[in-house]
């Protein structure tokens, strides 16, 4: 009977290894966003949604006045939760640590230009999938 109840202990333990897992701390999360740039991330996704907003000046006008609202420290504080929601410690050192790689250096160094390319594939695509479906309804 104790072996039964020793294994089915183990086999609890095993099979909840993240139960156990230390929850990331706030510090290392922000360290980890501040390392790959969240920031300029987030001003790179305004800029170009306002570029997206350029061609309707009451969009752009309206879009501008959310961003003046917007306080991105603020933002960086309520997503932490999310980071420590999927990330545990060790996943937290672990990144942090690869990004003080060279690769890593890299990643962040190309990220924001990156960013703003797949955004222009993805502008164009849709024009063109746009232009695709105008076209289906011309005929």
């Amino acid at each position: 009977m104790k072996k039964v109840l020793l294994s089915a202990a183990l086999l609890v333990c095993m099979c909840s290894t993240n139960v156990f897992a230390q929850n990331a701390s706030e510090k290392s999360v922000m360290t980890l966003m501040e390392k790959t740039g969240v920031t300029k991330m987030i001003n790179t996704m305004f800029n170009q949604m306002k570029v997206a907003y350029s061609g309707n000046e009451k969009a752009k006008k309206a879009f501008d006045e959310v961003v003046k609202e917007l306080d991105v420290k603020e933002y960086i504080k309520r997503v932490v939760p999310v980071y420590q929601k999927y990330y545990t410690q060790e996943d937290i050192d672990a990144l942090n640590k690869f990004y003080d790689t060279p690769v890593g250096q890299k990643v962040i160094r190309v990220q924001p230009q990156l960013l703003t390319d797949v955004m222009q594939v993805g502008r164009e695509w849709t024009q063109e999938t746009i232009q695709k479906i105008q076209a289906k309804k011309t005929k």
